[in-house]
């Protein structure tokens, strides 16, 4: 089986050291702390969970510094266990008719991103 690609922006990884308890995952009033993003883009992010997500559920993705709090609503895409046994690969898909919510996360974030080098989140 072959893979198509369907992203319509492309991704870029965020490197971030020594900050904890920034981003989140709440999908039905729960909310779970994300401990590695592996790539970011206007229309999407791809996390790494420890707990599955059904495919198409609403969640949304949350930054919260002392600063402000940006939440992101969206869909997940698809998510498959990780190899290993070691959690869950997720998708999710921004609302597309959010573009400058989506665009205010990269302004969120834009301290954190490493030259858009592909490198990922680990808390």
């Amino acid at each position: 089986m072959t893979y198509e690609e369907k992203r319509s922006s492309s991704r870029s990884g965020i490197t971030l050291e020594n900050h904890h308890n920034l981003f989140f995952l709440e999908q039905d009033n729960e909310r779970h702390a994300i401990t590695h993003i592996r790539d970011v883009s206007l229309s999407g992010v791809g996390i790494n969970m420890n707990r599955p997500i059904n495919a198409n559920e609403p969640v949304a993705l949350t930054y919260d510094s002392e600063d402000f709090t940006l939440t992101i609503n969206g869909v997940a895409a698809w998510c498959n266990p990780r190899q290993g046994g070691d959690g869950y690969s997720l998708g999710i898909r921004f609302n597309a008719a959010d573009p400058n919510d989506n665009s205010l996360f990269f302004l969120a974030i834009r301290k954190y991103l490493d030259d858009f080098d592909g490198g990922t989140f680990d808390s």
